[in-house]
């Protein structure tokens, strides 16, 4: 589950954490996360996902580099939503590069590594957006779950 909390909360959030019976630890360092959001040029997926489509896809590079001109080691995530259930395929870039984000994803990665049933399509994704944010990783020692905070 996801939850939007107000900026004027984070000290009593953290608090919180820190002070819980559940024990949190920080189980990774925190990192900065940069996702570059890709559609069709009629904003077909963001269309689906609206409308609450039961099936659709959404795609978007990311990496965890502090630089926003480099995405070096960037992982191509495709999520699927099929009725209930989700899941992502994650594609690794097939060179490290400084690029230009309007440059088309079809020539970041290998096609062989796509799905086939999503070849097409993926030749006619543009990129829409660009996300920016930092995310620490606490994990609890009493009920092993974890909790991601982005700020």
């Amino acid at each position: 589950r996801k939850y939007i909390i107000p900026k004027y909360l984070e000290g009593y959030i953290y608090a919180l954490i820190q002070g819980t019976s559940d024990q949190f630890y920080e189980e990774f360092n925190s990192r900065k996360v940069n996702s570059i959001y890709y559609d069709t040029d009629d904003f077909l997926l963001a269309s689906q996902n609206i409308n609450g489509s039961s099936n659709r896809y959404k795609f978007r590079l990311r990496n965890y580099n502090s630089n926003l001109n480099c995405f070096d080691n960037s992982i191509l995530e495709i999520k699927y939503k099929k009725g209930s259930l989700g899941y992502k395929n994650l594609i690794k870039c097939k060179t490290n590069l400084n690029f230009n984000p309007q440059e088309l994803l079809k020539n970041l990665f290998i096609i062989e590594s796509i799905p086939q049933e999503l070849v097409e399509f993926f030749n006619k994704l543009i990129p829409v957006l660009f996300v920016s944010y930092q995310r620490n990783y606490y994990r609890s020692y009493a009920w092993n779950y974890g909790l991601k905070w982005e700020l």
